[in-house]
């Protein structure tokens, strides 16, 4: 951890003409006569009794301790935009019906002054419930690795909330049930596989230092709860419901805890405390904007889930322009904001119609590489890159049976790796082929026949391949004079939408007919009727002029019977 200069506040004491009109001697507080002092006064809060205002002055100086900040300089900084647009009130608590409480459940650092702890925790266990978009996710993470040895920051006796969240940025914080909270200043204790549940954030922005900047504060919870140091005097002890304001007693400590929202109209803020859930509003109370240093020294988190992803690579066909569009999700949520706003600087810029649009156009003459960074409204940022390459050719590979019996299909596939979908397919030689716009192709053959096939994609790039089919002789015929038997081929195509080709053998002289019936056995077409020497034989009808159906062809020669099935669509 790198040193740096740290602005240590001592606590002392401050003593107050009112000390004893709401204390007793023992430094308890006298509920009943600071509620009267209240009253008096016009104030906007009450008093009750509570775990607190039974503790002597003593004991609840044990709850409080050093509050130490860092340099101011040394620290980044949030940057503030002057929003003209800020809702009268907000929160992330369920004031004002922000679907829910988005905070995780009040805790309690009981006797031991770990505020600064439970504060940093806090502000990170509820923006994990925002950055999920989850109010009921409620992670539990362990305050007492901070408060143990495990960190150096901060103990019992007090510590630095700002070098706390550094800490969970560098290293992580694990969940309670790694390490329990046991009030305590010890020896680092972790679970064995505390890296498990170990949850980090990626950055830590100072909102306000010595002077509460309402509007920056603001601004920021906009994006999620923030830490804030207060003071706290004897009377705030007691805060039961209202807008506290300081009105009587000493100061006892300086404080932290967690700004969740605001109220204009009561110009008041709405906070989180760590005095367990008997206290103030369940936990929370309200202070009026400036009352005893509330909103010094407040800082924002942002938790990485921003994410961008671009093409590993683009492939244009020659010097062009292409759409650099990068895939962008996560970051710090933004109510008020949708989609999340997001800043895009690409390099190098000089190329680009624009550095700093989401998807600019990029003129391209050379193979280049771009690079991407994506910040989002809390200043994390992420990063990826694309490579866009010149290359005029596709990658097209035409695979098929390269033997083949004679009169059974070739069947021919190709496959295309690279380029922009559509694709479109030109097939030779081109008259065997009644269809050519597409990637697949089956085709009877009556000679040895090379074919190729040649694609071009959306962009222009092209590519081609060729192959070679080879006949062989079919086991059923052997050759024109010594044909085994009569038969009849499947058609092809099949299913067809204009023509379907037939191939018939006859092994000798004789008579042969071939009629084409519908499905209800109505006989339509006789393509085939007469006397036919020995030979192989190829005939066509045009389905095109029959409405769409699946028909039977039958062939009949003597005793010989045989009948396909051919359907048409449109």
């Amino acid at each position: 951890m790198k040193s740096i200069t740290l602005v240590i506040v001592f606590l002392l004491p401050l003593v107050s003409s009112a000390s004893s009109q709401i204390t007793y001697p023992d430094g308890r507080l006298d509920v009943e006569r600071l509620n009267s002092i209240l009253e008096e006064r016009g104030a906007s809060w009450r008093a009750a009794d509570n775990e607190r205002t039974g503790m002597t002055r003593v004991e609840r100086m044990q709850t409080f301790g050093e509050v130490i900040q860092p340099e101011p300089s040394s620290v980044p900084r949030f940057k503030k935009k002057n929003r003209k647009d800020l809702p009268s009130s907000f929160s992330w608590h369920d004031w004002t019906g922000m679907g829910g409480d988005w905070m995780s459940p009040i805790r309690n650092q009981r006797n031991c002054g770990s505020c600064w702890a439970f504060a940093a925790v806090g502000q990170v266990e509820g923006t994990y419930n925002i950055v999920a978009s989850n109010p009921e996710l409620d992670i539990n993470l362990s305050e007492q690795t901070l408060v143990s040895d495990c960190f150096s920051g901060g103990s019992c006796m007090g510590g630095s909330p700002y070098w706390a969240l550094v800490y969970v940025m560098d290293i992580g914080i694990p969940d309670e049930a790694c390490y329990r909270y046991r009030a305590v200043d010890e020896p680092c204790n972790l679970c064995d596989d505390w890296e498990f549940s170990a949850r980090k954030i990626q950055s830590v922005q100072l909102l306000t230092d010595t002077i509460a900047d309402i509007q920056t504060i603001k601004e920021a919870l906009m994006i999620e709860p923030v830490v804030s140091q207060m003071e706290v005097y004897a009377d705030f002890n007691g805060y039961h419901y209202g807008i506290y304001e300081h009105t009587s007693g000493d100061f006892e400590a300086l404080h932290v805890v967690v700004l969740v929202g605001w109220n204009d109209a009561d110009s008041c803020w709405y906070a989180r405390n760590s005095w367990g859930a008997s206290w103030g509003i369940v936990g929370y109370f309200k202070i009026r904007y400036g009352d005893s240093g509330i909103g010094q020294w407040t800082y924002i988190i942002g938790i990485d889930t921003l994410r961008v992803s671009l093409p590993d690579t683009i492939t244009i066909c020659v010097p062009d322009s292409v759409e650099l569009v990068p895939d962008v999700s996560g970051g710090a949520p933004c109510y008020g904001y949708d989609p999340p706003e997001y800043s895009y600087l690409w390099s190098p810029g000089n190329c680009l119609s624009d550095s700093t649009a989401r998807a600019p156009v990029a003129y391209v003459a050379e193979d280049s590489w771009f690079h991407l960074t994506v910040a989002d409204i809390n200043g994390t940022e992420a990063e990826d890159s694309v490579f866009v390459r010149i290359d005029p050719h596709l990658d097209v590979r035409l695979g098929a049976d390269t033997s083949i019996y004679l009169l059974t299909p070739a069947h021919l596939i190709v496959n295309v790796d690279g380029g922009t979908p559509p694709y479109d397919y030109h097939w030779e030689p081109e008259s065997l082929f009644l269809f050519q716009d597409t990637s697949e192709q089956s085709i009877f053959l009556e000679e040895e026949t090379e074919f190729s096939v040649c694609v071009e994609d959306a962009r222009g790039c092209f590519g081609c391949d060729t192959t070679f089919v080879s006949l062989l002789p079919n086991p059923y015929l052997s050759g024109i004079e010594n044909i085994k038997g009569y038969f009849l081929t499947s058609p092809f195509p099949n299913p067809a939408s204009d023509v379907a080709m037939f191939f018939y053998g006859v092994p000798k002289e004789g008579t042969v007919e071939i009629t084409i019936y519908n499905i209800l056995g109505e006989k339509l077409l006789v393509p085939v009727s007469g006397e036919r020497e020995s030979g192989i034989y190829r005939f066509e009808i045009q389905t095109a002029s029959l409405p769409r159906g699946v028909y039977l062809c039958r062939m009949e020669a003597g005793s010989f019977n045989q009948i396909r099935k051919v359907v048409v669509f449109r």
